[in-house]
């Protein structure tokens, strides 16, 4: 199993030392001027925090999936994160919901989940509400369940290592937390696993008998705009280009200049100031998607376009093992998310493969022809 290697750190100013580190996916050791110490230590589901002064520890504090232990030189603190979160919900959510859903996902996940596991936990007299702590939640929420309510509460909610838990008359369900990334991951390195695969094992969900899946919905000022934009532009055939992803390494711009010049042909590229229904409409119209593998390649490969999805390793993460392409394209491809797989071409990208993987995306497009990688 790889992992990812130590970065040592060092800075000095006329020959005298004053900061270094040590990094890897485990550990952060921090040295300030040989007297202040800063100790970040993952292990096990827990994460140990330890402040040194010299050799003298004044501050540490370890976090484990529910509970928070922290003592100083002057106090000992104990922390049941699971008990703030209720006493923080109980105040924040009103009581005529009887189920929560909260999303603590990242975008391709909070998609899976809403669109196809949320329906197999709701029963027809429940009165629900979705919510979620970024912005994407909320327009996903309302793109595929707009007439289900959704709020957003803070990112910094406590992290608990559940999927699900009771407040008097109301149940809440958690997806995901943190816990279920590390151990997805950890899976897919040993034992080939599946993401869609555990993220249904996860709430006890078997995918052969599941409810009806969600279908996202654009709403008409949307796709009026963005039919206005194309005629205006006199654009009727296109490609719509996804260059950014949040965990997958990003492609050199070289590649994609390249490439553009390959096809010769009119290209959109989606950027983050994009809101997220004008996006998936905007794809929708496109002859072709190429894409960085993200998590809105989830959601493209709704938009019933081909899609052509370059997979990447994922960056360095604390708390993780290094995760490469190879595994991401078994354990995370798209083509086990969509029933339209046939549309779906995946490619792991190599800088020394750059002008075979042009020359095969190119032929494919402009040719009809699906190759692979």
């Amino acid at each position: 199993m790889k992992f990812i290697t130590d970065k040592k750190i060092k800075f000095k100013v006329i020959g005298i030392p004053i900061y270094s580190a040590i990094l890897n996916h485990r550990i952060k050791y921090e040295n300030f001027f040989n007297i202040f110490f800063k100790i970040r230590k993952y292990s096990n589901t827990a994460e140990v925090k330890k402040f040194k002064i010299f050799n003298c520890t004044f501050f540490e504090q370890t976090e484990t999936d529910n509970f928070i232990y922290s003592k100083s030189i002057f106090h000992k603190k104990y922390v049941n994160k699971l008990s703030v979160l209720k006493k923080y919900l109980n105040k924040r959510i009103d009581t005529k919901y009887n189920k929560i859903f909260i999303l603590k996902s990242n975008l391709g996940e909070a998609y899976i989940f809403l669109k196809y596991i949320i329906n197999n936990l709701i029963e027809k007299d429940d009165n629900i509400l979705i919510a979620g702590t970024k912005k994407s939640h909320l327009k996903l929420a309302n793109m595929l369940l707009p007439k289900i309510p959704a709020i957003i509460l803070p990112k910094s909610l406590p992290e608990v290592g559940v999927n699900t838990f009771q407040l008097e008359k109301q149940t809440y369900y958690i997806a995901f937390p943190m816990k279920f990334y590390i151990e997805t991951e950890s899976k897919i390195h040993t034992d080939n696993a599946v993401y869609l695969s555990e993220m249904y094992k996860y709430f006890g969900i078997s995918q052969s008998n599941t409810a009806t899946e969600n279908k996202l919905h654009i709403n008409k000022n949307i796709s009026e705009k963005i039919e206005e934009y194309l005629n205006k532009n006199n654009i009727n055939k296109f490609i719509f280009l996804v260059k950014n992803a949040k965990t997958c390494t990003s492609i050199p711009n070289e590649f994609w200049q390249e490439l553009e010049k390959a096809l010769n042909k009119k290209i959109i590229t989606n950027n983050e100031n994009m809101p997220l229904d004008e996006a998936f409409y905007l794809a929708s119209k496109a002859e072709a998607i190429i894409s960085l593998r993200s998590g809105f390649s989830e959601i493209l490969s709704e938009s019933g376009t081909p899609q052509i999805i370059l997979y990447t390793d994922f960056i360095n993460r604390f708390r993780f093992k290094e995760i490469t392409k190879d595994k991401i394209i078994t354990g995370y491809s798209i083509k086990t998310v969509t029933p339209a797989a046939n549309k779906i071409i995946e490619i792991e990208y190599s800088d020394n493969l750059k002008n075979k993987i042009i020359e095969n995306i190119t032929e494919t497009l402009l040719h009809k022809k699906e190759k692979t990688k």
